[in-house]
């Protein structure tokens, strides 16, 4: 059996970086022939953008799709495994159709609000098969979405996702439905011995790419402000790029420039580790009422604080639910002062950090770490090649 990963984004997007190029290394180590076929690092040119990528013309979706039907053409009987849906799985679904292919679907979000197709309700229609209506930047109305979600997850030989809320929506669609949750290569991301810092460092990492992350963020920040009030020894560190990445600093020197808050608006992924090392308490708030997008997501940067034997303190709704045990090897907040309260609570004591992030650790080294992922998914391909490959 032979597959091949492919991905909308790039390597510095985790939904590509974890699903297609950790998992395809992960199984090629198990002895199954593998290879990624990213939109953004192999076909688009160089001054793309992760952001251009979410806002091409038409025309120019047809290139690199074209692009990527030339290079899969060769690639008969392979096996796709198609990384979300956005206007590069029309490559795949494509070559499908006539025949040449089976595909997987790997679903780590649920995109209606965001799934970027073609702007062209025709284009659609051939090659999604449902003719949609679109926004400016080609996103779908969510009705859209759930037929054109329905069709390819029953289409596909299996679905693999990444949530128990995504697994309980595709298994409406599909028979063979897999959880197999992002994790973190747990070799990357281990604790390295640094020179501790003079004060307790809080840290949030990620993309701040719309008004939903930013809204997270100033949350964040006034949680921090409040905890600042009553622990001078304490400092934020802010790491992410994304379309909104200014807004936050003029948030931040508008109102909090005297609260030791630090913004980094990118680290290369393979430097991450090392800034983690230096990380006390990593946050994760995620404030919207919960529903089907905020019970999908699956907690990367969650993963990567655990690996390194961070603490942490993260919003109780979705998916961080079934991760985290409150008290044990992180903590939960359900509110604002609750938020507050925990951090509070880190803040002051370095035994219950140290103590927090070794379960931590042991919990991925357990259950979410990519050796163990990786194995989940090379079984998962050996079952379907017994059964209908």
């Amino acid at each position: 059996m032979k597959v091949v990963f492919i991905g909308h984004s790039g390597y510095n997007y985790p939904h590509v970086r974890v699903r297609c190029y950790n998992f395809c290394e992960a199984i090629k180590k198990l002895g199954m022939d593998a290879e990624v076929l990213s939109f953004k690092d192999q076909l688009a040119p160089q001054r793309y953008t992760e952001e251009i990528m979410y806002d091409l013309k038409d025309i120019s979706k047809l290139y690199l799709t074209l692009k990527a039907i030339r290079k899969l053409w060769n690639k008969k009987d392979h096996i796709f495994y198609i990384q979300k849906i956005l206007f590069h799985a029309s490559a795949p679904l494509l070559l499908s159709k006539l025949g040449r292919n089976r595909y997987i679907f790997d679903c780590d979000d649920w995109d209606a609000k965001y799934c970027s197709l073609y702007k062209n309700k025709f284009l659609n229609k051939f090659f999604f098969g449902h003719s949609t209506n679109t926004d400016k930047f080609g996103n779908i109305i969510e009705s859209d979405y759930e037929i054109i979600l329905k069709d390819i997850a029953s289409k596909a030989v299996a679905c693999v996702v990444s949530s128990h809320a995504l697994k309980e929506s595709l298994s409406k669609f599909s028979e063979k439905v897999y959880y197999v949750p992002t994790g973190v290569d747990e070799n990357k991301f281990r604790k390295k011995e640094t020179k501790k810092n003079t004060k307790v460092r809080f840290c949030w990492l990620g993309i701040v790419w719309g008004d939903v992350i930013f809204d997270n963020i100033v949350f964040l920040l006034h949680c921090f402000s409040q905890v600042k009030r009553s622990n001078k020894d304490i400092e934020l560190k802010i790491v992410g790029s994304g379309q909104y990445m200014h807004r936050v600093k003029e948030l931040i020197n508008l109102i909090y420039k005297n609260d030791d808050i630090e913004v980094t608006e990118w680290i290369n992924p393979a430097k991450i580790p090392d800034f983690l090392s230096s990380v006390d308490v990593g946050l994760l708030p995620l404030i919207q009422q919960e529903n089907i997008w905020i019970n999908s997501k699956s907690p990367t940067k969650l993963f990567e604080y655990m690996a390194m034997e961070i603490p942490t303190v993260s919003s109780r709704v979705g998916e961080i639910k079934h991760v985290i045990e409150d008290g044990v090897d992180g903590f939960l907040a359900s509110d604002k002062e609750e938020f507050i309260s925990k951090m509070e609570n880190l803040a002051g004591n370095q035994s219950l950090r140290k103590e927090m992030g070794v379960k931590a650790r042991e919990k991925i080294e357990q259950k979410y770490c990519l050796t163990v992922l990786g194995k989940e998914i090379f079984n998962i391909l050996k079952e379907l090649k017994k059964i209908k490959l």
